[in-house]
């Protein structure tokens, strides 16, 4: 854990019930500020197992209660605070379908709809009225960003593009309704990796502007308090057979463009592809 204001180090608050494997590699989790809720991954196989918990009385643990629509692996998440959305990924092949569910309640997730393209790794993004899913990994990497509307369910919008193909690249939360994050780094063609932070007004959905660079790419979850969006981990490198692992943690200011903030505190481990979002 790490207050969304702080320049320090992160603590351990202990494990999950069970293990996502990949279910939270690429932010497959949201939350209304009471409840985080984590959905799909691996165990065994692609699961379709949705877990919550409370940050105010966490103490290790999470509660198996509800299930996704399909098993998934690799997903993308979005939520306005009280719908979740989680969707895309790889499930025996590439998938473009989004469930959604209401965060508070304790039901299994519904089908919402499907976006413009399909593939592993897509970055969430959200301001209240609408979610992004942004980029990911089909066959080739796509750089569409595909936007729902939250309070009608249907398929996506082909709103607009990224500055570049990638998968990978952050979930972020946070945001305001001015400017949204719509991708911090990724893996790019050829098995690099972006530097590029990527950011768009929600109110008029269309391509991508570049908004700095980050050291530490292919991230997977950015937490926000609506001014700050915080990062850590992370990899650079070509290739993830001779990547840089990172365990730092970078920040940016979302009014003002600009490269990320390295924080003079790190992670409690080097992570890949770590996961986070606000409560």
């Amino acid at each position: 854990t790490l207050a969304v204001t702080s320049t320090g180090s992160t603590t351990d608050a202990g494990d999950l019930g069970e293990e996502f494997g990949f279910g939270s590699a690429v932010g497959s989790n949201v939350s209304n500020g009471n409840r985080i809720v984590i959905g799909g991954g691996q165990n065994g196989n692609a699961a379709n197992m949705m877990h919550y918990i409370t940050p105010a009385s966490y103490s290790g643990g999470s509660t198996d209660y509800a299930d996704l629509n399909e098993n998934k692996v690799y997903t993308g998440s979005a939520s306005n605070g009280t719908i979740g959305m989680i969707g895309l990924g790889y499930k025996t092949g590439f998938r473009s379908q989004v469930d959604y569910f209401t965060i508070s309640a304790t039901s299994d997730a519904a089908d919402f709809g499907d976006a413009a393209q399909y593939g592993t790794g897509p970055s969430g993004s959200e301001s209240l009225a609408k979610a992004f899913f942004s980029g990911a990994y089909g066959g080739s990497y796509f750089d569409h960003i595909s936007t729902f509307t939250f309070a009608s369910a249907g398929d996506a919008t082909d709103s607009g593009n990224l500055t570049e193909a990638r998968q990978n690249g952050s979930s972020t939360s946070g945001s305001t309704e001015a400017r949204v994050i719509v991708s911090v780094g990724g893996r790019v063609s050829g098995g690099g990796f972006s530097t590029e932070i990527n950011y768009m007004n929600p109110a008029s959905p269309g391509d991508a502007t570049d908004f700095g660079d980050s050291a530490a790419c292919s991230v997977s979850g950015g937490p926000g308090n609506g001014t700050r969006m915080v990062w850590g981990g992370g990899a650079d490198g070509e290739g993830s057979g001779s990547s840089t692992y990172w365990q730092d943690i970078h920040y940016i200011d979302i009014a003002s463009l600009g490269n990320a903030t390295e924080s003079s505190g790190t992670l409690t481990h080097r992570k890949y592809h770590g996961c986070g979002w606000t409560a």
